[in-house]
């Protein structure tokens, strides 16, 4: 009986023993610190909810570092995070009390900073060539030396110079091409930044003569490359006398179909197979109406050519297969092409604007209406603001008030972009899809109840200035509320203005929904392939990963979405093995771009979307359009 009694008492220790074990083991916490930033986070489950966790943190000086308490939350969750004060190196003692009792410990060696550009730092560019340029840029900084300096074009490296030297030449350029040129510094511990100042130049055409001056220069510490300057391109020039007709106040470059395939045939296409055409047009006093004949046979051809007619008023971009759709024009007829500074009374009772441009399409010398959604002409019109344009220069937007119905549309893919040098004209560019008027305008917007999304506002109201996103009624947008997948498509077709005629539909889609066209462009441009069984179950609420992969493919679709490497771009957050295998190339390229960032920690990955969290991405991506 004894040894019975023996046995049972060993079994209880062993098991009180384990169970002990395994929860202390459930108490320890995880702790999370950022080398460079100094930022601590400590976090961990308690064995219910309600629960008291006080945290004690003492820094190897053996001083208080941060003191805190909380309560768990439903799942008994409790996470504290806070910011060493003076980043002292060596080991952080931890405390968890109340209804904790764990001691542990972390371990803190700030990281070495990179190299970095102050604020306001510049690359110029100067001594402009046919084939060459001079640059030169704002000296890096470093808490010891700078090793060297890295010049990209492109993103592809072209040199690399010593550390005290601040100005390079490029040579070997095509002449009348716009390029992009970046600067990187890189200490000697070969950290390097990635963050250096960016120039946009265009090298001179022939016949140019002389050298030119500086480039479109955009500061360091986070900048992106700039918008085309109005009046460049990256082809090459095709110079023809310009016809004047004093009668109706126009000038008109016309080119036969022998003149352009010589041409084309003496020109290199860009990175991307296009080849670019520019056709400048002359101007005098006085003048109204400006553009460019071109023979209907180079128009019903290749999208990779690119006609660029730059004229008084601004420049239109024409694609080669413009014409394409249209069976009823014949190959050797003439197109005209033509930008006219329309009667602004036309617009008046409509809407107030200071410009009105209209694009005008005639075949053989009569007006026609045109339209094509896949080969629309991207004006770029130049357009100086008055002072309280200037001040709010995003809310400046293009109505389309040139329809049959007298209701002016809105133009979502309207931008404009101030110019670098001063006293000269900004450019507001969009795509036309269509024949018609066209009113530049200041435009805003705003609803009731975002007071507790303040980091929305200013995305929610850009957008719907722009036509882009709208309000659930006059007067509030419910931005706490999920967005659907068929809305979300529609937003992001219209934040890209993207195009494409669908030759195939969802079964759960039907010709008579408002999402119709757009489901389907991005169906023909291979974002979506539905959920299975040709569908694409419209009303489902859309989930965070889903959003992003949508999103990364219309990016990658108009060439403005980074290389990402796959799963390792996401170890930083704690959730990234939530993130299904589909969507991991994607989310990580989004991470890249900046475009998403979840709460630092996490992505979220499987909640659902929010209107308001929708319009932030909109207006990130909506901004990274070249």
């Amino acid at each position: 009986m004894k040894k019975i009694i023996v046995f049972i008492l060993m079994f209880m220790f062993l098991a009180v023993s384990h169970l002990q074990e395994a929860f202390a083991d459930a108490a320890q916490p995880e702790i999370i610190v950022n080398k460079q930033t100094g930022e601590v986070t400590i976090a961990g489950i308690a064995s219910a909810k309600g629960q008291t966790i006080n945290l004690l943190v003492e820094n190897p000086s053996h001083s208080v570092e941060y003191i805190s308490d909380m309560k768990s939350d439903e799942g008994g969750n409790y996470r504290f995070t806070f910011t060493l004060l003076k980043s002292i190196p060596g080991i952080y003692k931890v405390e968890l009390g109340g209804a904790l009792s764990v001691t542990t410990q972390f371990t803190f060696a700030k990281e070495k900073a990179s190299p970095n550009w102050s604020a306001g730092s510049t690359i110029s560019a100067s001594g402009i060539g046919l084939d060459r340029v001079t640059l030169t840029w704002t000296p890096a900084t470093d808490d010891k030396s700078i090793r060297n300096y890295t010049i990209y074009s492109g993103g592809s490296e072209i040199a690399t110079i010593p550390g005290n030297v601040t100005s390079y030449q490029v040579t070997d350029l095509y002449p009348y091409t716009s390029y992009i040129f970046k600067v990187e510094a890189a200490d000697d511990e070969d950290s390097r930044t990635n963050d250096g100042p960016s120039v946009q130049v265009r090298t001179l055409g022939r016949g140019s003569g002389g050298s030119g001056g500086g480039g479109s220069s955009n500061t360091g510490s986070g900048s992106g490359s700039g918008s085309i300057e109005p009046g460049s391109s990256n082809g090459d020039t095709l110079s023809v006398k310009t016809e004047f007709n004093d009668a109706d106040n126009s000038a008109v470059v016309k080119v036969g179909a022998e003149a352009i395939a010589q041409f084309l045939a003496s020109t290199k296409p860009d990175a991307n197979g296009v080849r670019i055409v520019t056709i400048p047009v002359s101007s005098k006093q006085g003048l109204v109406r400006a553009g460019v004949e071109l023979p209907a046979s180079v128009l019903k051809e290749s999208r990779n050519t690119r006609f660029i007619v730059q004229t008084l008023f601004g420049d239109a971009e024409i694609r080669g297969d413009m014409m394409l759709n249209r069976s009823d024009v014949p190959a050797d007829a003439s197109i005209g092409i033509y930008l006219s500074n329309a009667d602004k009374a036309q617009g008046s009772g409509i809407v107030q604007s200071r410009l009105v441009i209209e694009l005008i399409v005639t075949v053989n010398g009569s007006a026609i209406s045109w339209s094509n959604k896949e080969a629309p002409i991207k004006l770029r019109l130049r357009y100086t603001p008055n002072e309280e344009e200037a001040k709010q220069s995003e809310h400046i937007t293009v109505l389309d008030v040139g329809k049959v119905s007298g209701e002016p549309l809105s133009v979502p893919s309207a931008r404009f972009a101030a110019s670098s040098k001063s006293g000269e004209a900004g450019t507001i560019s969009f795509n036309a899809t269509s024949s018609s008027r066209f009113a530049v305008t200041l435009v805003f917007k705003t609803f009731t109840d975002l007071t507790s999304y303040p980091w929305a506002v200013k995305p929610i109201e850009i957008l719907t200035a722009k036509g882009i996103i709208q309000g659930t009624s006059e007067h509030t947008f419910e931005p706490g509320v999920r967005i659907k997948r068929a809305d979300f498509v529609v937003l992001l077709v219209r934040a890209l203005g993207l195009s494409a005629q669908p030759k195939t539909a969802f079964t759960d889609v039907n010709k008579s929904d408002y999402y119709y066209e757009s489901v389907g462009i991005a169906r023909e441009l291979g974002i979506t392939d539905g959920t299975g069984d040709n569908r694409f179950d419209p009303n489902a609420y859309i989930t965070r990963q889903d959003m992003m992969t949508l999103t990364a493919r219309a990016m990658s679709e108009q060439q403005i979405s980074a290389t990402a490497v796959g799963r390792s771009d996401l170890s930083h957050f704690m959730d990234e093995d939530k993130v299904a295998s589909y969507a991991v190339d994607a989310i990580a390229a989004m991470v890249k771009e900046g475009v998403i960032e979840g709460d630092g920690q996490q992505l979220y990955p499987l909640q659902f979307a929010s209107r308001a969290e929708t319009a932030v991405m909109m207006y990130r991506i909506y901004n990274m359009q070249p």
